[in-house]
């Protein structure tokens, strides 16, 4: 028998080997997102979410789904496929979604204190996690904003060097833009 590659043609990119072309139990399917180390999470994102930085923690989550194809699981894009084909059988594109699904909620899980875990722990898949999160830290978010924009515009000088005084109103620039707003 040998052994030939077929591209799939699922949603998902994935490769599948067959050793024969009239068995179709024997197909093995690779997922390319069952290859992304763990470890490679905790490389890209260093801190856990905590109550103060969760634009932070943002900023570095989203891209990391993003270069693995998998930021439409979060934003609710990528819906969850019936656990039946519509011949009745079982559906196995619904098995992948389930698996990659619950290896993002357990990343999320995984990155975050537990007071916030506590927040999200009974989120059932990473959709509902992040919508959840988000939700939660909008509110501080906006609150945050109104706070940095207020010190900025009441910033003195004082008895400060231009030096601190000027690194003191970037930082606050740079805290207004990192939460998604400009200042003209």
């Amino acid at each position: 028998m040998s052994t030939k590659p077929i591209i799939s043609s699922s949603s998902s990119p994935s490769l599948s080997f067959s050793t024969s072309p009239s068995l179709s139990s024997s197909i093995i399917t690779r997922s390319p997102y069952s290859d992304v180390p763990f470890a490679q999470l905790q490389n890209a994102i260093t801190a856990k979410l905590e109550g103060s930085n969760y634009l932070l923690w943002k900023a570095q989550f989203l891209p990391f789904l993003q270069g693995y194809d998998l930021g439409k699981f979060v934003n609710g894009s990528h819906n969850c496929p019936p656990v039946l084909t519509p011949e009745g059988t079982p559906n196995p594109l619904f098995a992948h979604w389930i698996h990659r699904d619950k290896l993002i909620l357990g990343w999320i899980f995984s990155t975050l204190t537990q007071p916030i875990l506590a927040k999200v722990h009974t989120c059932v898949s990473s959709a509902e996690a992040w919508a959840s999160l988000d939700k939660f830290f909008a509110s501080k978010t906006e609150a945050n904003l109104l706070h940095l924009k207020r010190e900025l515009q009441h910033i003195k000088k004082g008895n400060q060097t231009m030096v601190d005084y000027l690194a003191r109103a970037k930082q606050l620039y740079d805290d207004i833009v990192a939460v998604g707003h400009t200042i003209s």
